[in-house]
């Protein structure tokens, strides 16, 4: 088994609409070490983070980070072990759990995520 630790994510500005911003790779299973962000804007955004996973429909059950309000040119870094897997047939949606996010106000918010990949 080869471990990787890398950036899985970003920095990317967050959208007001809930992207896929990390997709487990084939035969990979991630752990998710740190989540970071930034809220670069000179107004509140309210940042949601969800854990979707492999072929389920994305809803509040997945939410690991709900309305998490961030003020003017705040930065908040999140420590987790959250665990990600992909079922080794293919790469998407239906085979891989993915972190989904959004921002209340798009272009406001940067995301970086670290993490470890193991396949």
């Amino acid at each position: 088994m080869t471990v990787v630790q890398k950036r899985l994510v970003g920095p990317i500005t967050l959208t007001t609409i809930a992207d896929d911003y990390y997709t487990v790779p084939q035969n990979t299973v991630t752990i998710v070490k740190e989540i970071t962000l930034c809220n670069f804007s000179s107004a509140t955004c309210t940042v949601k983070i969800y854990c979707k996973v492999a072929g389920q429909t994305l809803s509040d059950s997945h939410l690991i980070m709900h309305d998490l309000s961030l003020s003017p040119d705040e930065t908040v870094s999140m420590s987790t072990s959250l665990v990600l897997n992909n079922n080794g047939s293919s790469a998407g949606s239906g085979t891989s759990d993915q972190i989904i996010a959004l921002c209340n106000t798009g272009g406001s918010v940067n995301m970086v995520v670290n993490g470890i990949e193991e396949f």
